[in-house]
This record gives C-alpha cells, sequence and structure tokens, in this order.
C-alpha cells in the first residue's frame, strides 16, 4: 500500500475511535517531544509530530492503534496485519 494512502486510511481510524489527531510542531523547553497519546477530560487526543517523515509518523500512528481494542471496527487487512505485527512484538 502507499504510504500516503496509509497514512489518510490511519487519520480515519483515529477519527472512527474518536481520538483527536493534532498534527503540529512538538517543542519543549528540554528540547523535541514525542508523538504520542494523552487525555483531556474525557477526550482522547493524539499529538503528532508534523517534523517526522512521513514513514515515521506512520509508525507512530500504527503503534498507537496497537493500544486500542479494535475488534469492532473495521480495518484494511494491510493495516491490521501492521498493527498486529507490533502487538506481535510487544508479547
Amino acid at each position: 500500500m502507499e504510504d500516503q494512502a496509509l497514512f489518510e486510511e490511519l487519520k480515519l481510524m483515529f477519527e472512527k475511535l474518536g481520538v483527536e489527531l493534532r498534527e503540529q510542531a512538538l517543542e519543549s523547553d528540554a528540547g523535541r517531544a514525542k508523538s504520542g497519546m494523552t487525555r483531556v477530560y474525557s477526550q482522547k487526543i493524539f499529538y503528532l509530530d508534523q517534523a517526522l517523515e512521513l514513514g515515521g509518523k506512520i509508525k507512530v500512528m500504527i503503534a498507537a492503534l496497537a493500544g486500542f481494542d479494535l475488534s469492532g471496527v473495521f480495518v484494511s487487512p494491510y493495516l491490521r496485519s501492521r498493527i498486529e505485527e507490533v502487538n506481535e512484538k510487544k508479547a
């Protein structure tokens, strides 16, 4: 699958899961901050560092999705296999 198409599918997955995706420059006084999930009250937010190359964005987004229960959500076979690879590495 082409990276741009996969990136668009990942953005759609976050939307389906009710996660707000914020792509922005992540910097702090101590240097660069990392992309990641947070919660503000009941809203789930995923901050994605816009400085990452497309492949890096895809990698951190897939890693974040690996922590969700996706049983009730349609996930393309290709994306599902990528998420399962991450879960297998964690085990």
